[in-house]
């Protein structure tokens, strides 16, 4: 959901976990993602799997 906690928070920690140099995978981008708060992050998934832009 768009107006989560866990939404707003999840690019705080990604960042955090970036500037600490902890490596991870993001397969799908879902840091870019994040900064788009048009669309909810689970669509945008759903349409980066079916092979929508």
């Amino acid at each position: 959901m768009k107006k989560s906690k866990e939404r707003q928070m999840l690019p705080t920690i990604l960042e955090f976990l970036k500037r600490k140099n902890v490596d991870f995978i993001d397969k799908q981008n879902i840091c870019k993602l994040l900064k788009n708060n048009d669309k909810s992050l689970t669509e945008q998934l759903y349409e980066l799997r079916d092979g929508y832009k």
